[in-house]
């Protein structure tokens, strides 16, 4: 048995399932349910193409494609193999996929951590509740700013002692332990 999924999951009664759920998600068939949800709902299968269904980009009850689309599918951080390029592909203007894809062709993803960095249980559970934190915190001032009701000029400062205040560098912290550890191995 796999240590880490005891380890992630300690109250898992059946791991094996578990383990056998997250492989059929990164199947052919697991990553077409993980990122276009149930056929018919999530999406519709158009000249052998999945395409978001109206439910999805242009919900009845007014629900924003991307909350529709947790709707259907699996958010993320849920495991499973992630079309990234569902939206680019289905939605988006030629010009606008060409320029995203003329952006990254040379890109090295250098930046990108491992999958492999992970944090103890401790380091996970103090991020999460910090992150969910300076996250609703940026969601609400962000649009503040845009809208012109906070000034960059006057308030951008006190707008960067709270995220400090709230804990960014201890989330930063445990990102670097991980990858300390990481590099140890």
């Amino acid at each position: 048995m796999n240590a880490g999924v005891t380890t992630l999951f300690p109250d898992c009664e059946h791991p094996e399932i578990l383990l056998r759920w997250f492989d059929y998600l990164y199947s052919e068939e697991g990553a077409l349910l993980y990122n276009y949800g149930v056929e018919g709902q999530g999406h519709t299968i158009i000249d052998g193409k999945p395409m978001l269904s109206e439910l999805v980009v242009a919900n009845p009850d007014g629900i924003g494609m991307s909350q529709a689309l947790s709707l259907y599918t699996f958010p993320a951080p849920f495991p499973g193999a992630l079309d990234w390029r569902r939206e680019f592909t289905n939605y988006m203007s030629e010009k606008s996929i060409n320029a995203n894809f003329l952006w990254t062709e040379d890109a090295d993803l250098a930046y990108e951590l491992s999958d492999s960095v992970t944090m103890t249980l401790d380091e996970m559970s103090d991020y999460s509740a910090r992150h969910s934190d300076i996250n609703t915190y940026v969601v609400e001032s962000v649009p503040r700013f845009i809208m012109g009701e906070l000034s960059v000029d006057d308030d951008w400062d006190a707008y960067i002692a709270e995220i400090k205040k709230i804990g960014i560098d201890k989330c930063l912290e445990h990102w670097q332990n991980a990858y300390d550890r990481y590099l140890a191995r």
